[in-house]
Protein backbone atom coordinates (compact mmCIF):
# COMPACT_ATOMS: atom_id res chain seq x y z
CA UNK A 1 0.00 0.00 0.00
CA UNK A 2 1.48 3.33 -1.06
CA UNK A 3 4.97 2.00 -1.83
CA UNK A 4 6.52 5.29 -2.92
CA UNK A 5 5.98 9.02 -3.05
CA UNK A 6 4.28 10.31 -6.18
CA UNK A 7 1.01 10.83 -7.98
CA UNK A 8 0.60 7.45 -9.69
CA UNK A 9 -1.92 4.78 -8.69
CA UNK A 10 -1.17 3.57 -5.16
CA UNK A 11 1.30 6.37 -4.49
CA UNK A 12 0.98 9.20 -1.96
CA UNK A 13 2.38 12.71 -1.66
CA UNK A 14 0.98 13.48 1.80
CA UNK A 15 -1.35 10.82 3.24
CA UNK A 16 -3.33 12.47 6.03
CA UNK A 17 -5.96 9.97 7.27
CA UNK A 18 -7.02 6.36 6.93
CA UNK A 19 -10.18 4.37 7.69
CA UNK A 20 -11.25 0.80 7.13
CA UNK A 21 -14.48 -0.86 6.05
CA UNK A 22 -14.06 -4.19 7.81
CA UNK A 23 -17.17 -5.75 6.26
CA UNK A 24 -15.88 -5.13 2.71
CA UNK A 25 -12.21 -5.58 3.65
CA UNK A 26 -11.19 -2.22 2.18
CA UNK A 27 -8.91 0.54 3.41
CA UNK A 28 -9.31 4.18 2.35
CA UNK A 29 -6.63 6.89 2.53
CA UNK A 30 -6.96 10.64 2.02
CA UNK A 31 -3.94 12.16 0.33
CA UNK A 32 -3.77 15.92 0.85
CA UNK A 33 -0.80 16.26 -1.53
CA UNK A 34 -2.70 14.70 -4.45
CA UNK A 35 -6.17 15.98 -3.39
CA UNK A 36 -7.71 12.53 -3.66
CA UNK A 37 -8.88 9.39 -1.91
CA UNK A 38 -7.24 6.03 -2.64
CA UNK A 39 -8.70 2.63 -1.86
CA UNK A 40 -6.86 -0.62 -1.18
CA UNK A 41 -7.80 -4.18 -0.36
CA UNK A 42 -7.19 -5.19 3.25
CA UNK A 43 -3.95 -6.87 2.14
CA UNK A 44 -2.66 -3.63 0.58
CA UNK A 45 -3.44 -4.04 -3.13
CA UNK A 46 -4.40 -0.82 -4.93
CA UNK A 47 -8.14 -0.84 -5.77
CA UNK A 48 -8.89 2.67 -7.05
CA UNK A 49 -8.74 6.42 -6.56
CA UNK A 50 -10.90 9.47 -7.04
CA UNK A 51 -10.79 13.22 -6.59
CA UNK A 52 -8.67 16.07 -7.90
CA UNK A 53 -7.87 19.66 -6.98
CA UNK A 54 -10.89 21.92 -7.37
CA UNK A 55 -14.17 23.07 -5.91
CA UNK A 56 -16.66 21.01 -7.95
CA UNK A 57 -18.56 17.94 -6.79
CA UNK A 58 -16.06 15.26 -5.83
CA UNK A 59 -13.09 17.64 -6.00
CA UNK A 60 -10.95 18.67 -3.03
CA UNK A 61 -8.81 21.48 -1.70
CA UNK A 62 -6.95 19.65 1.08
CA UNK A 63 -8.98 16.55 1.96
CA UNK A 64 -8.60 15.64 5.60
CA UNK A 65 -10.41 13.17 7.81
CA UNK A 66 -12.20 10.23 6.20
CA UNK A 67 -14.87 8.06 7.84
CA UNK A 68 -16.88 5.06 6.65
CA UNK A 69 -20.50 4.52 7.71
CA UNK A 70 -22.20 1.18 8.33
CA UNK A 71 -23.45 1.04 4.71
CA UNK A 72 -19.92 1.47 3.31
CA UNK A 73 -20.35 5.11 2.26
CA UNK A 74 -17.40 7.44 2.78
CA UNK A 75 -17.40 10.92 4.26
CA UNK A 76 -14.42 13.16 3.54
CA UNK A 77 -13.69 16.49 5.21
CA UNK A 78 -12.70 18.95 2.48
CA UNK A 79 -10.81 21.47 4.63
CA UNK A 80 -9.98 23.99 1.90
CA UNK A 81 -13.51 24.09 0.45
CA UNK A 82 -15.23 24.15 3.88
CA UNK A 83 -17.49 21.16 3.26
CA UNK A 84 -17.98 17.43 3.75
CA UNK A 85 -18.34 15.10 0.74
CA UNK A 86 -20.21 11.79 0.74
CA UNK A 87 -19.22 9.02 -1.71
CA UNK A 88 -20.25 5.43 -2.22
CA UNK A 89 -17.64 2.70 -1.70
CA UNK A 90 -16.47 2.94 -5.33
CA UNK A 91 -15.96 6.71 -5.17
CA UNK A 92 -19.17 7.85 -6.85
CA UNK A 93 -20.05 11.31 -5.53
CA UNK A 94 -23.37 11.27 -3.66
CA UNK A 95 -23.77 14.62 -1.90
CA UNK A 96 -22.04 17.40 -0.03
CA UNK A 97 -22.87 19.45 3.01
CA UNK A 98 -21.53 22.79 4.16
CA UNK A 99 -20.04 25.94 2.72
CA UNK A 100 -17.91 28.77 4.08
CA UNK A 101 -19.61 30.64 6.91
CA UNK A 102 -20.68 30.62 10.53
CA UNK A 103 -24.40 29.79 10.24
CA UNK A 104 -25.76 26.34 11.06
CA UNK A 105 -24.56 23.88 8.45
CA UNK A 106 -21.66 26.11 7.38
CA UNK A 107 -17.97 25.66 8.23
CA UNK A 108 -14.76 27.52 8.68
CA UNK A 109 -12.06 24.84 8.38
CA UNK A 110 -13.83 21.54 9.08
CA UNK A 111 -10.72 19.70 10.19
CA UNK A 112 -12.06 16.40 11.43
CA UNK A 113 -15.28 14.41 11.59
CA UNK A 114 -16.59 10.99 12.44
CA UNK A 115 -19.66 8.86 11.74
CA UNK A 116 -21.56 7.32 14.65
CA UNK A 117 -22.69 3.70 14.40
CA UNK A 118 -25.27 2.39 13.73
CA UNK A 119 -27.43 5.48 13.07
CA UNK A 120 -24.89 7.13 10.77
CA UNK A 121 -24.96 10.65 12.20
CA UNK A 122 -21.98 12.71 11.05
CA UNK A 123 -20.19 14.84 13.66
CA UNK A 124 -17.87 17.58 12.39
CA UNK A 125 -15.29 19.57 14.38
CA UNK A 126 -15.76 23.01 12.82
CA UNK A 127 -12.45 24.36 14.08
CA UNK A 128 -12.69 27.93 12.82
CA UNK A 129 -16.11 28.39 14.43
CA UNK A 130 -15.15 26.55 17.67
CA UNK A 131 -18.07 24.14 17.55
CA UNK A 132 -19.19 20.62 16.80
CA UNK A 133 -21.92 20.25 14.18
CA UNK A 134 -24.14 17.23 13.69
CA UNK A 135 -25.62 16.12 10.36
CA UNK A 136 -27.97 13.33 9.34
CA UNK A 137 -26.44 10.69 7.08
CA UNK A 138 -28.02 12.41 4.04
CA UNK A 139 -26.08 15.62 4.79
CA UNK A 140 -28.87 17.65 6.38
CA UNK A 141 -27.86 19.79 9.37
CA UNK A 142 -29.43 18.64 12.65
CA UNK A 143 -27.61 20.24 15.61
CA UNK A 144 -24.68 22.35 16.78
CA UNK A 145 -22.78 22.44 20.06
CA UNK A 146 -20.77 25.56 20.72
CA UNK A 147 -19.67 27.16 23.94
CA UNK A 148 -16.54 28.66 25.38
CA UNK A 149 -17.07 26.26 28.27
CA UNK A 150 -16.49 23.36 25.83
CA UNK A 151 -13.52 24.98 24.08
CA UNK A 152 -12.11 27.57 26.51
CA UNK A 153 -8.69 28.06 24.92
CA UNK A 154 -8.46 25.93 21.78
CA UNK A 155 -10.26 24.92 18.64
CA UNK A 156 -11.80 21.46 18.56
CA UNK A 157 -9.21 19.41 16.71
CA UNK A 158 -10.34 15.81 17.04
CA UNK A 159 -13.60 13.96 17.47
CA UNK A 160 -14.49 10.31 17.77
CA UNK A 161 -17.69 8.43 18.54
CA UNK A 162 -17.36 4.91 19.86
CA UNK A 163 -20.08 2.32 19.56
CA UNK A 164 -21.18 0.81 22.83
CA UNK A 165 -20.26 -2.84 23.32
CA UNK A 166 -23.20 -5.17 23.85
CA UNK A 167 -23.62 -6.34 27.41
Amino acid sequence: MGDSSGSGPGQFKTPIDIDEDESKQKVYVTDIGNNRVESFSSNGLFAGQWGSLGSGDGQFANPGRIAVDSAGNLFVADFGNNRIHKFDEKGKFLTTCGSLGSSNGQFYNPAVMTVAFPQGKVYVADTGNSRIQEFANDGKFTNSRSSTSYFPSAWPSNINVRKKDSE
